[in-house]
């Protein structure tokens, strides 16, 4: 047997020692993903079935039993899309895989498929890629290609896997999902999870409540007969049976006496067979409410309430320090009450950690909850949580949500008068699923519940985290449901305890976070109509002499005036910025309009202004942020951009190193850097230094394809690469560049096919797809 020492894995939870049965299953899987050989090509398997048949409980198993065959098992989140982003780039950060933390997810994902490539390939050694991981004793230095196994669990929607599935690795893959059209379209081999036989379920209810009897305890007949009712009632569901036959153990009860006790139990469940729940949704879901809720009533306060609030969180996982004891003002945090807040919503028997930590034993005795190993997570199956939910009277939901909200909002960091939040990434990244479940649960149960004002308030900072991030999919998801909340509480003015001014502020915040994704998505309007309807609604509901309200309306013009210069109006921006920088209020903002001035200037070629704004705002930054800070790559690349235009090759280059140098160290696979490679590449081109040019386009190129955004960006690169290349008299390479920048316009955002066809095939056709600042 072929093994390795050390593997890494991150799989959720500690080995199932209740694991019962499957072997067939199990077997099925062995045969065709042949743990105990590398693969030549991409081996995958489809668990699916209906919920609570044990899919991932198999999958989990399998991994389990051949950890020694693998060097690296992932497991990844597969329900959301933002849930498949955070939860693959995770592995790849551990490894060393990601590099610099503060890049797009996308990249990540990219890197970490061509790692999974190539760290397969026959001859390659994994120890040999540098990476901080640890797969690898000190003292064993393996030649082998590296062998992984990649768990996608609970994919339900078929679209969302595409850009994660390694095609052409030499791999495993397990998915698991309830969705049969992603089982058909993804593995090659797929196995229906079905529920347990009779003898298995008896033998697996037995098991469980008799766990603490002698090993050689032999079930009576009465035993059996419980064990086969109960089983029958139902439907033979694992899930099920294991909350139920944990219950009777808990309470030190026999089967018999269960049945005994809970003399109707019976009737409150409709399955008789398996086969009805194919049939009958309803009658499914009503089974499970009343299966995982039936043990609700004898737990103490505290536990329930822990199990409660679960339910409204995220099932794959809630981070236990949301429960830890937090001050009153952080739960507040952000607030325009009117009203006073019930105290009790704001304190928790929870916050002593002996009753948070006795409340979770109890959960997972049930067992209603497991408990992450890697990361201080409490993790509920989906079918628990709704049916939790569903018993639920609607005062308790009431209840519940707010608690939930106020515990989230002292959780997910602040952010102070729009300052970025790069610096507490980490923290951002353990809630922002939390904020994504609550809005998900208002939505289903809004009859009971109130516009959640302050729950918006937590997604405007989660949203502009995302954007930072460059998630600007998943930030826009929350920004469509956190403003149509504020936007229908406005409308039928209920907002209970907070002012229609701040709900009209907080929703222009939100308004102001949609037009800088849109900028950064450098579509038509660049973000004006949003930064313009942001003015507007601060605009009025601004109070009369309020310092304050007039300062953020002409910030507001700030935005509006980047959106301007990048629609081709640097005119109507120049006065726009001029008011900015006339003002004392805005002081720590006057590097800002100053570069953007430069480039206003640059727009209208008034070349020399430019240089002596570039450098009045350098002065600044250098000042204010620092030599190496992201703001003065910015003035670096401005200058330069200027200095290029004059034809002045030696000045543009000295700006651009400066800026590139900044850019390699801070954020050395994002677009921006890309962008500053291709301007270098026109300087040497220029120059005549045909063969520099022609690097630094290629590592553009390099560095763009990894940012899915940047399609005008790429075509531009690779026409202007490919006019050297003719230069230098590499035709086949320069035909190839030519063939990678059509593909690339295909690929162009809002643009119809006519648009398409009239497009120049030289680069300067394609600077109205960069964003301004780097055209």
């Amino acid at each position: 047997m072929v093994s390795v020492p050390d593997c890494f894995q991150n799989l959720p939870h500690i080995r199932n020692t209740k694991f019962y049965g499957r072997e067939p299953e199990l077997q099925r899987l062995s045969t065709h993903l042949q743990p105990q050989q590398h693969p030549s090509t991409l081996l995958a398997c489809g668990l699916y079935g209906i919920g609570g048949s044990g899919k991932s409980q198999l999958a989990l198993e399998f991994a389990y039993r051949n950890l020694a065959y693998y060097n690296a098992v992932f497991w990844i989140s597969g329900e959301t899309e933002l849930k498949l982003a955070e939860s693959f780039a995770a592995p790849a950060f551990a490894l060393g895989v990601g590099g610099e933390y503060m890049q797009q997810l996308t990249q990540v994902r990219d890197k970490f498929k061509d790692w999974l490539y190539s760290s397969a390939r026959e001859g390659e050694s994994y120890s040999s890629w540098g990476l901080h991981m640890p797969l690898v004793n000190p003292a064993h230095t393996p030649t082998r290609p590296m062998r992984w196994l990649i768990v996608f669990d609970n994919v339900e929607d078929p679209v969302l896997l595409n850009p994660y599935w390694p095609k052409g690795a030499k791999g495993t893959i397990i998915v698991t999902t309830r969705n049969t059209e992603v089982a058909r379209l993804y593995p090659a081999f797929k196995i229906e999870v079905q529920p347990f036989s009779n003898v298995d379920s008896r033998k697996f209810l037995i098991k469980i409540v008799y766990e603490d009897a002698e090993e050689d305890y032999d079930p009576n007949s009465a035993d059996i007969a419980s064990a086969d009712h109960v089983a029958s009632a139902l439907g033979h569901l694992p899930l099920a049976l294991d909350l139920v036959g944990s219950y009777t153990a808990s309470r030190g009860m026999t089967l018999p006496r269960f049945r005994e006790v809970h003399g109707e139990y019976d009737r409150k469940f409709i399955f008789q067979n398996p086969a009805s729940l194919y049939w009958d949704a309803q009658a499914y879901q009503r089974s499970l409410n009343s299966t995982f809720t039936f043990n609700l009533e004898f737990m103490d306060s505290s536990t329930r309430l822990l199990i409660d609030l679960v339910a409204f969180l995220d099932p794959d996982g809630v981070p236990t320090p949301l429960f830890h004891p937090k001050l009153r003002e952080r739960k507040i945090y952000n607030l325009d009450f009117n009203l006073p807040i019930p105290q009790a919503l704001l304190s928790s028997p929870l916050e002593e950690p002996a009753a948070l930590e006795q409340a979770i034993s109890h959960l997972m005795q049930a067992p209603l909850i497991k408990r992450s190993q890697l990361k201080d997570r409490l993790i509920c199956h989906r079918l628990v949580q709704i049916s939790i939910l569903n018993a639920m009277p609607s005062a308790r939901k009431t209840e519940c949500f707010q608690r939930a909200v106020f515990l989230l909002n002292a959780s997910f960091p602040e952010q102070i008068n729009g300052v970025a939040l790069w610096n507490q990434w980490r923290d951002c990244e353990n809630y922002n699923m939390q904020v994504s479940s609550l809005l998900e649960k208002y939505l289903w149960y809004k009859e009971n519940l109130d516009p959640p004002i302050l729950l918006c308030e937590i997604a405007r900072r989660c949203t502009w985290f995302l954007y930072e991030r460059a998630q600007y999919r998943d930030a826009e998801v929350i920004l469509d449901r956190t403003c149509s909340i504020l936007e229908e509480a406005m409308t039928r003015n209920i907002h209970p305890g907070f002012g229609k001014y701040y709900v009209a502020w907080l929703t222009s915040d939100l308004y102001n976070t949609r037009g800088a994704i849109a900028y950064e998505k450098n579509g038509k309007d660049h973000g004006l109509d949003w930064f313009e309807k942001t003015k507007a609604l601060r605009q009025s509901v601004s109070r009369p002499g309020n310092i304050y309200d007039d300062l953020w309306i002409m910030l507001s013009n700030g935005n509006i005036a980047n959106s301007l210069i990048s629609a081709g109006r640097p005119e109507e921006a120049l006065p726009l910025l001029e008011e900015l920088i006339a003002s004392t209020a805005f002081e720590d903002n006057k590097d800002l309009y100053f570069a953007n001035i430069c480039c206003c200037y640059q727009e209208v070629g008034k070349l020399d202004e430019a240089i002596e704004v570039g450098k009045k705002a350098l002065e600044l930054t250098l000042k204010n942020h620092g030599p190496q800070s992201l703001k003065a790559a910015i003035d670096y690349f401005n200058i330069g951009s200027a200095y290029l235009k004059q034809g002045k090759h030696d000045k543009a280059l000295d700006k651009l190193f400066h800026c590139l140098k900044i850019r390699q160290s801070l954020m050395p696979t994002h677009y921006y850097t890309g962008l500053t490679n291709h301007k270098i590449g026109i300087v040497m081109r220029e120059r005549g230094d045909l063969d520099l040019a022609i690097t630094f386009f290629r590592e553009a190129l390099r560095i763009l394809r990894q940012s899915e955004l940047q399609a005008g960006a790429r075509a531009r690169t690779a026409f202007a690469l490919a006019t050297v290349l003719d230069l230098t008299g590499d035709f086949e390479g320069a035909l190839n560049a030519r063939e990678f920048g059509e593909s690339q316009i295909l690929q162009l955002p809002d643009i119809v096919e006519e648009e398409r066809k009239k497009l120049d095939r030289r680069e300067v056709e394609f600077d109205k797809f960069v964003l301004f600042c780097h055209r």
